[in-house]
This record gives structure tokens, C-alpha cells and sequence, in this order.
């Protein structure tokens, strides 16, 4: 099970041929399959249409993959099926043709946050943390409160680094928290 938009490594042994054919199906794809990156159908014997990939002297073969954004065109989120082909051939015409298949699942990324509490004091730090599935580079926060909108006198965004294992943390400085008006404060 991945999360879209995290890189997938798929690879695998073909000994008779020196490419590997990759399609994809599942939710609301073609049901004979379609390229890994454009998403587009695959035709038999069109390899132009395949996702390919070259077999290596010792008959490996690898691939990573990123479940692709095509001008806001998203995979869904749901089970699908990978297929790697010796030959340039859709689910329909894989008859006498060597294949393999695996199934994925991908869900939709998550984003969950925390505060270091529920009240702040004005010249403290005050941490803003949580996890952030599907491989982002970075988390936007924004702050809004009385006569607050991130900085003084002006909409401001603060971004946090998402680490590898999906966790970020912005910490806003005593200094920053210092001259804070009394009342709610919003944390988006």
C-alpha cells in the first residue's frame, strides 16, 4: 500500500526479452491498461505506448514511479494491477506472451497536525508539528488571529520541511509569540 505521490520501485527478472512492457489497470482506467506516466491506453503491438524499460545483461529490469499529476488528472485512490510484459501487448492480447502482475493499493495522502498546547504564552515557543503522507517537500501553515495574519500587517505563510518519514515541525519563536494580542488564535 502506497500513499499517491510516493515514489514506487517496481523491477523484476524477464529473460525473453531485452525490454519489459509496463501498463497499468484499475479505477476508472482502461480496462486493457494504459502507460505508467501518461496515463494514456496501450495498444498491441504499438511499444510506443508502453511504459518501457531495458533489461539488464543479468535479465533484471527496474523502474520507479511516481503515480503521475497529469494537468490535474490523478489516479484515485483504490487497488490496481501492474503488468510487465515481454512483449508490447494490452490485458486483452496476452495469450502466449510471458507476464507478470502485481497489485497495488493507493490511498489518498493524509495530513494530521499537533500544537504543543492549547493555550500559548505571549515570549514562549509554540510548536506546530504532525505527518504529511504522499511524499511532499514541504507543509504550508497559517496563522490567524486578533490583528494577526501571520506577520505584522500582512497575510503570511510559514512552511515546514517534511522529512523523510513523513513528520515536520515549525516552532514559532518567543520572539514571534511575544507581542501577541490576548484572544483565539487559528493554526490552518
Amino acid at each position: 500500500v502506497y500513499y499517491i505521490g510516493e515514489e514506487i520501485t517496481l523491477s523484476g527478472t524477464n529473460t525473453a526479452s531485452a525490454t519489459t512492457y509496463l501498463f497499468l489497470t484499475g479505477p476508472n482506467l482502461d480496462a486493457n491498461g494504459v502507460n505508467l506516466t501518461r496515463l494514456a491506453p496501450v495498444k498491441s503491438n504499438d511499444s510506443g505506448s508502453f511504459t518501457r524499460v531495458a533489461v539488464n545483461a543479468d535479465d533484471t529490469w527496474s523502474y520507479k514511479w511516481s503515480p503521475p499529476d497529469l494537468a490535474g488528472r490523478f489516479l484515485d485512490a483504490g487497488t490496481y494491477t501492474i503488468y510487465a510484459v515481454s512483449q508490447p501487448r494490452s490485458k486483452d492480447s496476452l495469450t502466449g506472451v510471458r507476464f507478470a502482475t502485481t497489485s497495488i493499493g493507493l490511498r489518498a495522502p493524509t495530513l494530521s497536525v499537533w500544537t504543543s498546547g492549547a493555550t500559548l504564552t505571549p515570549g514562549y515557543d509554540y510548536r506546530i508539528g504532525g505527518i504529511a503522507t504522499g511524499a511532499p517537500e514541504a507543509v504550508q501553515i497559517w496563522i490567524f488571529g486578533k490583528n494577526y495574519y501571520g506577520a505584522p500587517g500582512r497575510l503570511d505563510v510559514k512552511t515546514a520541511a517534511v522529512e523523510s518519514d513523513g513528520t515536520f515541525e515549525y516552532i514559532l519563536t518567543g520572539a514571534e509569540t511575544a507581542d501577541l494580542a490576548k484572544g483565539q488564535y487559528y493554526v490552518v
